[in-house]
């Protein structure tokens, strides 16, 4: 199965991006998504559901992953020396969610 990963960083304590990647065996997939990022006020965490529905990737989602739902089903906080991801990077996994 196909699972996406995304981390999160606060941004001047207000909102946080997360940087959306597929990690995938088949390489075209993971380069495909490797730019996709979301910002949002809100903190995503395990159980959650997006709706990625972003026209300019949600049609290829749908033919990939036969959905553009995902929910997150786990989280990983990665402890870091780089300066720049000031208390670490929460990394979050998701995976393809089947509306019923």
């Amino acid at each position: 199965m196909l699972l996406l990963l995304k981390s999160q960083k606060t941004i001047n304590g207000n909102s946080n991006i997360y940087f959306l990647k597929i990690s995938s065996k088949d390489k075209s997939k993971t380069e495909l998504y490797d730019l996709l990022d979301l910002e949002t006020t809100y903190n995503l965490s395990k159980g959650d559901v997006i709706n990625l529905r972003n026209k300019s990737y949600s049609a290829n989602l749908e033919e990939d992953f036969k959905t553009f739902y995902f929910e997150i089903v786990g989280r990983m906080f990665i402890s870091d020396d780089d300066n720049e991801n000031n208390g670490g990077v929460m990394t979050l996994v998701i995976e393809p969610y089947f509306v019923k």
